[in-house]
């Protein structure tokens, strides 16, 4: 298959861990599925050691341009957990009605990938007064897509790249 020619629906960016680092106290454990950047694996990526389909993923929670580590999913859950400075968001989809005199179509397209609803609320988010599934807008440009376990569209953004709450979600 060429990967070239629909390069981001065919990348890789995630793996199980089977090491953590002992520089930083993270939440991930061994055995987790660990989201990150596609650079990783790329071409050869960021090999680690000689050890075959293995790869040394940088993670500094402070430093941005050192952390291609985004998020994680705990063994036997489906949540995908973001760490440090890092927002998940699912893509937002809008109906999209087609009608003719014939038939009518009905289909779902992802809408504006500017926005997303948030899939998991951090510290950081409580903070910020944000909600689950809150529909917030960010900077197009700064958004990274990858897909979850299910091949569902997500997007990860920082989460000072948050701009407004486009839509609140209230839990009571």
């Amino acid at each position: 298959m060429d990967t070239k020619f629909n390069e981001f629906d065919h990348r890789v960016c995630h793996g199980e861990v089977i090491s953590v680092p002992e520089k930083y106290d993270t939440p991930v454990n061994v055995g987790d599925r660990l989201f990150f950047h596609h650079l990783v694996v790329v071409d050869g990526g960021m090999p680690f050691g000689d050890r075959e389909g293995e790869f040394l993923v940088s993670y500094d929670p402070d430093v941005m341009i050192n952390c291609h580590a985004f998020a994680y999913t705990p063994q036997g859950s489906d949540e995908i957990i973001p760490l440090s400075m890092w927002s998940v968001l699912s893509a937002c989809a809008a109906e999209i009605r087609e009608e003719s005199a014939v038939i009518e179509s009905v289909s779902l397209k992802t809408e504006n990938p500017d926005r997303g609803h948030l899939a998991y609320v951090t510290s950081d988010h409580k903070d910020m007064g944000l909600n689950l599934l809150d529909k917030v807008v960010f900077p197009s440009k700064y958004r990274y897509d990858f897909k979850n376990l299910e091949g569902g569209i997500m997007y990860r953004v920082r989460t000072s790249d948050l701009l407004y709450v486009e839509q609140e979600v209230h839990s009571d």
